[in-house]
């Protein structure tokens, strides 16, 4: 018993890989849809995680770190892109970093890459705490950021991308 099988995404068709069962026939995997939904954050603007605990003043302040939400179809490997908004200059149809030589040129905003954390997460809902660290030496500068979380299935099917933007305040003090 020879099982192949073709799965049709779009106007692509991908022919995924065959499994030998003890010697007896083979099994293709199944490729399902991906999906990947409701996709929150707890605080749109929050302070970095790293100072002691303290007595702080009665001024309201955001919250340390921020929780992103989300719902998986199926196990998928999550890569969670940071990228920063800078000021810029136009020159030409590009928007580049400010230098003397652009003073003079159009104002933009620019997007810069942060950085990226690659995690893996299971069907169903799921929550990841998040207080601007990337690695335990790279962490995320104050300012304003936005996040793509794209989720791709084992069988390499890829869920629809979702961006969320958020702000890392100044630490009070």
């Amino acid at each position: 018993m020879n099982l192949n099988l073709k799965v049709s995404l779009g106007t692509t068709t991908t022919k995924l890989p065959q499994f030998k069962l003890f010697g007896r026939g083979s099994v293709s995997p199944t490729s399902v849809k991906l999906t990947l939904s409701d996709v929150r954050e707890s605080a749109t603007r929050w302070r970095e995680g790293k100072s002691l605990a303290h007595i702080s003043s009665s001024r309201k302040q955001p919250p340390v770190g921020t929780r992103f939400s989300f719902s998986l179809s199926q196990y998928a490997s999550l890569a969670f892109t940071f990228s920063r908004s800078l000021p810029g200059r136009r020159v030409g149809k590009h928007c580049v970093a400010p230098s003397r030589r652009t003073e003079h040129a159009h104002r933009c905003v620019r997007s810069v890459l942060a950085g990226t954390l690659k995690l893996s997460a299971g069907a169903g809902l799921d929550t990841m705490h998040f207080y601007g660290l990337l690695s335990r030496h790279k962490r995320l500068s104050p300012g304003n950021y936005t996040l793509v979380l794209s989720a791709t299935s084992a069988s390499g099917v890829h869920a629809t991308t979702t961006a969320l933007h958020f702000t890392i305040a100044r630490p009070s003090g």
